[in-house]
């Protein structure tokens, strides 16, 4: 089990990675592929996915979800996240997006994780539970400045592993059979005389 330190730096690099991946609004993994490939995205919502860090026992869990209609393009599209997840594995984060993606968090965390009273008193019980932390904000702010970018990769590489994601379908049976076909299987008549 990790200790309480070991689990801030885990949270910490997972932000850096859940900002580059999903969450930073210009340098997104995922937003970059909405670019390459307009075509699949266009029957999208305005907030195509939203993605959840918690924690859960002693374990950090990410969320991706994904927002889609029961069109034809909706495996296509479900195949180029899967295809961002497996690169983003392999590769990591450039130095340049560590950088950006350290000072956009700091700046944005007081913002998303305090914007009402519900919010920061959910984010204060939370570090004072999990985390043992009576100045959350500070604390994860130092702590996201303190962690090296070798660091950050070597946890995409070997702990986070988004190629590993479990893909949950969540819809119709029509949007499931166009994200996850079912295999045919092969069948034999018996005759019984």
């Amino acid at each position: 089990m990790a200790n309480t330190k070991q689990i801030e730096n885990y949270w910490a690099a997972l932000l850096i990675a859940d900002c580059a991946l999903s969450g930073h609004p210009i340098f997104s993994h995922i937003a970059e592929q909405y670019n390459l490939k307009p075509e699949l995205f266009d029957d999208l919502s305005d907030n195509p996915w939203d993605t959840k860090i918690f924690k859960l026992e002693n374990k950090l869990i990410w969320s991706l979800d994904l927002h889609l209609p029961a069109e034809s393009s909706s495996s296509a599209t479900v195949s180029a996240i899967q295809s961002v997840l497996s690169q983003f594995s392999k590769c990591g984060l450039r130095q340049e997006e560590v950088l950006e993606a350290k000072k956009y968090l700091i700046g944005s965390i007081p913002v998303k994780e305090c914007s009402n009273l519900k919010e920061l008193t959910h984010f204060a019980f939370r570090a004072v539970t999990e985390l043992n932390e009576i100045a959350p904000i500070i604390s994860m702010q130092k702590t996201i400045n303190s962690l090296k970018y070798e660091d950050i990769n070597e946890f995409i590489a070997k702990t986070f592993k988004p190629e590993s994601s479990v893909l949950v379908v969540a819809g119709t049976r029509e949007l499931i059979k166009k994200i996850r076909p079912v295999p045919q299987i092969e069948s034999t008549e018996v005759n019984s005389d």
